[in-house]
């Protein structure tokens, strides 16, 4: 009974639906926005080298490096400084959908996005790019 009681155990923490978040569930451009009043929409953009995360949050009017980027209990987090102040980020990630928190001192508040699928070079809508360097007929031709 125990035999089987273990082999339950090992076959259940071996299993994909127990799987935790890791660094190429994170990786890629997110389009977020703000659940306020006023809204703020920006893209995170995140990416590995060597193992680290690395990363920048992107406004209309501003571009600020991601600090202390990890994944923590399932939990990204990752920190940004504006004007001497620390902005701290929370988020889960689930597929492509990210859901969590910007902090301040005094101050917290609600974010979601998805992430930006990258763009399949095989499909229709791709531009085909010609072969072997020559030269593209122009129309008519």
């Amino acid at each position: 009974m125990k035999k089987i009681l273990l082999i339950l155990i090992i076959m259940a923490l071996g299993s994909p639906f127990i799987l935790s978040l890791d660094n190429a569930d994170v990786v890629g451009i997110w389009n977020c926005k703000t659940d306020t009043e006023q809204s703020l929409d920006f893209k995170l953009t995140l990416f590995e080298k060597n193992g680290r995360l690395f990363g920048k949050y992107n406004t209309e009017n501003q571009e600020m490096i991601l600090h202390y980027i990890r994944i923590l209990n399932d939990e990204l987090r990752f920190q940004t400084e504006a004007r001497g102040l620390k902005i701290k980020y929370r988020a889960t990630v689930e597929d492509n959908k990210i859901n969590g928190s910007i902090s301040t001192k005094d101050l917290v508040v609600e974010f979601s996005g998805t992430k930006l699928q990258p763009e399949d070079k095989n499909s229709p809508s791709a531009p085909a790019i010609p072969m072997g360097g020559g030269n593209i007929p122009k129309s008519g031709e």
